[in-house]
């Protein structure tokens, strides 16, 4: 950046040089030689007699050919016979159209009724599950593995001092598997404390 009396700017040149350094990483265009994440990825590519190795043995575990050619030739031609056939199944005024950007668009289907052996089956699986919540069975299962609860750590090191963390632990549990639902998940003593949480 140039000011009216011709003198450069140091603090945006070097904010400028900085971001455009940081463009280059992004983009690739430049490394950081001991960094993990910045690195050249290339740099990391077999060479030699270890990529003639390698090569060999990944062609011949993917059963691929050496010369991808004559594949790649096979592979092209079923494309465009699969774009054909799915081409010549668009017709005027069907379910399946195509508007004037090129985006594909299809008729949503009627939902088809749920045939009577699902709901028959449904019923026959729900009554033969036992009547337990989710949390009373995380409960139980944590009580079965009591190290499970002590591996969970708090971010600082330090021990909790929580006296029923294992109820939390199983809240934070069942509302992952319920995928956050705002419902009541249970109805038990300890399970009420999971229920709030949820």
């Amino acid at each position: 950046m140039i000011n009216p009396g011709c003198t450069v700017d140091r603090n945006a040149s070097v904010f400028c040089v900085l971001e455009m350094f940081h463009t280059g990483l992004r983009h690739r265009d430049i490394f950081a030689a001991v960094s993990d994440r910045w690195s050249d990825p290339r740099a990391r590519l077999l060479t030699g007699a270890r990529r003639a190795e390698a090569k060999t043995t990944a062609l011949g575990a993917l059963e691929l050919p050496e010369d991808p050619d004559d594949l790649l030739a096979r592979h092209t031609a079923d494309l465009d016979a699969a774009w054909r056939a799915v081409s010549d199944g668009i017709v005027p005024d069907g379910p399946v159209s195509i508007d004037a950007d090129g985006r594909l668009h299809v008729v949503r289907d009627d939902a088809r009724d749920t045939p009577p052996s699902l709901i028959d089956l449904r019923n026959r699986a729900g009554a033969m599950l036992p009547g337990v919540d989710l949390p009373e069975v995380i409960l139980e299962v944590m009580t079965e593995y009591p190290a499970f609860a002590g591996a969970f750590t708090a971010v600082s090191g330090g021990n909790t001092r929580l006296a029923d963390l294992h109820v939390s632990i199983a809240a934070l549990l069942t509302v992952v598997a319920s995928h956050g639902r705002k419902r009541p998940v249970s109805d038990s003593a300890e399970g009420g404390a999971v229920r709030a949480l949820a």
